[in-house]
């Protein structure tokens, strides 16, 4: 909305509600501040030139200027038809990044830091990308006959979801980052047990890892040793618990176990991946504001 509508923002002519509306994204949308700041920017350097400074410019320049703008508005004027695809391309392309970052916003707070923005659209986005793992893996545990098994990812996807409901209405993301912990620590857990072992389960418990990872990540380090305590004991406790709950294990193909067993390694190991990428970056960019800052000084 703010790109479609910046240039009537910046003149003054929405009305009270759609400018409140872009005013309250401003607060919490980095990348359309920096892009506002930018127009603003622009109008406020073109509006200093002077009828001499525009005479400085040379012939070829100005005609190719001229040319371009004149372009733009015919093409604003006569629409070319042959454009719909590439238009509804874009439409669906502009849809989706809108929607996404509606999604990531759940939760934010105009009075939120910079680097707990961050970690909230993080955390919501890591949620969000496992909600349709969890239903997956639910369906085709159901598919294979293990429909008490299958009730535990679904347990995730039902709880991650109230958890984020929550959170959107109380913006509170020590209450989100506890809820998410506790859900991903106990949920494979759960479905291991019911399984009848790490191997009948094909190491689900994997995933329960998340949870002293996220607490790195997301919360204080030196919280996340009671979490990664947790995890230890919840993995002895599948061990144990499976041999009394199901001690021969759950019957179920070779090859759907061993192709649980990479879709595992590799869904957590591409969580993880991402997780560390995304903190390195912000690691660099913020060694290179410094760098800036001390290089102004």
């Amino acid at each position: 909305d703010l790109v479609n509508k910046v240039t009537e923002y910046l003149d003054g002519k929405l009305d009270e509600r759609q400018r409140e509306r872009i005013e309250r994204h401003l607060e919490v949308c980095d990348g359309c501040r920096a892009a506002l700041d930018q127009f603003q920017t622009v109008i406020r350097l073109v509006g200093r030139l002077t009828p001499a400074d525009v005479a400085r410019i040379d012939a070829l320049t100005r005609d190719r200027l001229l040319a371009t703008l004149r372009a733009a508005r015919r093409r604003q004027e006569t629409p070319d038809p042959t454009d719909t695809t590439e238009r509804r391309r874009l439409r669906s392309s502009l849809m989706i990044t809108a929607l996404r970052d509606r999604v990531l916003l759940i939760g934010a707070d105009p009075t939120d830091s910079s680097d707990l923005r961050f970690r909230k659209r993080l955390l919501v986005g890591i949620a969000v990308f496992i909600l349709p793992v969890a239903f997956l893996w639910g369906c085709l545990y159901w598919a294979f006959g293990e429909e008490a098994v299958a009730l535990t990812p679904w347990a995730y996807l039902s709880g991650s979801i109230l958890s984020l409901a929550v959170f959107a209405r109380n913006r509170n993301f020590a209450f989100l980052r506890t809820a998410q912990f506790l859900l991903i620590l106990i949920a494979p857990a759960a479905g291991a047990i019911m399984l009848g072992g790490l191997d009948a389960s094909s190491s689900v418990v994997v995933w329960s890892f998340f949870a002293p990872l996220g607490a790195v990540a997301f919360d204080r380090p030196r919280r996340a040793w009671p979490w990664f305590a947790a995890f230890v004991i919840t993995t002895l406790l599948v061990v144990s618990l499976s041999e009394v709950v199901r001690p021969e294990g759950a019957d179920l193909p070779n090859g759907f176990v061993r192709t649980f067993d990479v879709l595992n390694i590799v869904a957590v190991s591409f969580v993880t991946t991402m997780l560390l990428v995304v903190f390195a970056r912000g690691r660099e960019t913020a060694q290179a504001r410094v760098e800036t800052l001390l290089t102004n000084v």
